[in-house]
């Protein structure tokens, strides 16, 4: 089997074990709500006002519409149609304008083309077939220009684009 054919085959996989488990993932609490905090904050010290943000992996939406009030534009986006009904139900309840959400996967799917100021994927790359799956979708140069990177990370990031994670 080919690999992209592998790859098809897996991602229409966890499409169709995200549907069956998106209503009892929906209702599961968040185990580190001290950590998540932290991640949230750090994202909204990041974001500016005026940004559109891209959030692969999106899931029922829980952290999108939590950060969408910091930007403008707030795209969610998953394989899982359960997953993104429930996000798009939550948005409703929520009355987040800014925020919309689409069924794509990591390839950056229909109905997601465009320019983003971040791409946010949390919880997601251990569950892609191969980081170089990953690394298919997303731009060949990523540029980091609101913070400065020390030269450690610098260097990390640059070998971890690369290399990917040794798979």
């Amino acid at each position: 089997m080919a690999q992209k054919e592998f790859i098809m085959l897996r991602t229409i996989d966890n499409a169709r074990f995200w549907d069956r488990v998106a209503h009892k993932y929906a209702k599961a609490r968040i185990r580190d709500t001290a950590g998540y905090e932290r991640t949230l904050e750090r994202c909204r010290s990041l974001f500016k006002a005026s940004d559109t943000v891209l959030e692969i992996g999106c899931g029922t939406g829980t952290t999108a519409l939590q950060l969408a009030p910091s930007v403008a534009r707030m795209v969610g986006s998953d394989v899982s149609n359960a997953m993104v009904a429930i996000a798009r139900e939550k948005c409703i309840a929520l009355g987040c304008p800014n925020a919309e959400f689409s069924v794509a996967t990591a390839e950056l799917g229909p109905g997601l083309e465009g320019s983003y100021d971040a791409v946010l994927a949390f919880n997601l790359l251990h569950l892609i077939a191969g980081v170089s799956y990953f690394k298919a979708g997303i731009p060949a140069e990523i540029r980091v220009e609101s913070t400065e990177l020390d030269s450690v990370t610098a260097e990390f990031l640059y070998a971890l684009y690369l290399h990917g994670l040794g798979e």
